[in-house]
């Protein structure tokens, strides 16, 4: 499961818990519910090389280029 189909589902989730109970559901809760998924897979997929760059795993290392 991709961290966009998690994400959604969880929201999809608790925004129909809160429909059910009987709390405000508008266009502010509907939207960021279908957006939120999509935006972190998209920052996620963007971010990952950036972050092993800086942050390698244990047990690699990074040579450093003297300029």
């Amino acid at each position: 499961m991709s961290l966009q189909v998690g994400q959604t589902a969880v929201a999809v989730t608790m925004t129909s818990l809160a429909l059910i109970i009987g709390g405000p559901v508008g266009l502010g809760t509907l939207a960021p519910m279908i957006m939120l998924g999509p935006w972190i897979q998209w920052f996620y997929t963007r971010c990952y090389t950036l972050y092993y760059r800086y942050h390698p795993p244990l047990g690699t290392t990074v040579e450093e280029e003297v300029i």
